[in-house]
């Protein structure tokens, strides 16, 4: 396997990791308010095409429509999950800290993938 294909691999695998943390989030945070669930969504929104973006122009060969299917399906595995367990409000506290301050990084940053 080339190094450029096990860093595309690591940062597909990362990114579902993340939006299945997310998903739960969303679907935990529109129990207890939607204003901050609302704000979530937006910054959800524009963090995903923008890595969308990012991911196409560095792995042009590679991310193709089963990529995104799979990105956009951990978000539903991580609806389904906060659907399923009732996560206590720490936790539902943590995760939106996670998630926000991830898409907030993401989207502060220059984002530039390596090309190699």
């Amino acid at each position: 396997m080339t190094r450029r294909l096990s860093d595309y691999r690591l940062h597909l695998w990362s990114l579902a990791g993340f939006n299945i943390l997310v998903g739960f989030t969303l679907v935990s945070l529109a129990r207890r308010g939607i204003l901050l669930m609302l704000a979530l969504v937006v910054a959800f929104v524009i963090h995903v095409l923008r890595t969308d973006e990012q991911l196409a122009s560095t792995y042009k060969d590679e991310f193709a429509g089963a990529a995104r299917l799979m990105l956009g399906g951990a978000v539903l595995v991580g609806a389904a999950l906060a659907l399923l367990v009732k996560a206590s409000a720490a936790f539902v506290s943590l995760s939106s800290a996670v998630a926000l301050g991830g898409i907030s990084y993401s989207l502060l940053r220059p984002h530039r993938l390596r090309r190699h």
